[in-house]
């Protein structure tokens, strides 16, 4: 799946935002971390998907020269194909009200993977990374600490593979369709 992008050295550790490009998520967040990290050439972050801001986030990629960040198109349907080359899923949010009260759903897919997620910001999101011990949780809007949990998952594979197994341990007992649906009906008798 590598090659799809024409990424072809096995040893790259590929970091990936999937999501829509939307003013409120801060992905400019993505871009400047990239930029700290220019210089580590087994890096590579992919942000896949599109939106308002895509255009405005390829030119501030553009004008800072990153050769470690990549604009692709994955469909949903490829999510498990895109999580299979991914060390570790990135997902940022603005720090506003309103994001302290999401739980942001593309946070589920990797985990269900068994890809551990970098969560820049607040919120239930933040909360259920923490308690499960399945990502690495900082503050929103700070690059130069994105690129650090980038690093730091980059030097400690035991870590990175740790997070990733409590994630799809969580998963699979919290969130199965099995459990959903058995909490539906809980719901819907009581």
């Amino acid at each position: 799946y590598m090659k799809k992008f024409g990424l072809n050295d096995k040893n790259l550790k590929i970091f990936t935002y999937a999501g829509t490009h939307a003013p409120y998520q801060g992905l400019e967040t993505i871009i400047h971390a990239a930029d700290f990290l220019k210089n580590k050439s087994d890096i590579v972050i992919l942000m896949a998907g599109k939106g308002p801001v895509t255009e405005k986030l390829k030119a501030l990629a553009s004008s800072l020269g990153l050769k470690n960040l990549f604009f692709i198109d994955s469909p949903f349907d490829e999510m498990i194909k895109l999580m299979s080359i991914t060390y570790a899923s990135i997902v940022v949010l603005k720090d506003k009200p309103t994001a302290r009260k999401q739980r942001l759903s593309k946070v589920i897919p990797p985990l269900a993977c068994g890809v551990p997620v970098i969560f820049a910001g607040y919120g239930e999101s933040a909360e259920m990374l923490k308690e499960n011990n399945c990502g690495v949780v900082l503050e929103p809007d700070n690059p130069g600490k994105l690129s650090k949990s980038i690093l730091k998952l980059c030097n400690d594979e035991h870590l990175r593979n740790e997070l990733g197994k409590n994630g799809l341990s969580y998963v699979k007992k919290e969130l199965s369709w099995e459990i959903i649906i058995d909490n539906w009906l809980r719901q819907i008798q009581n």
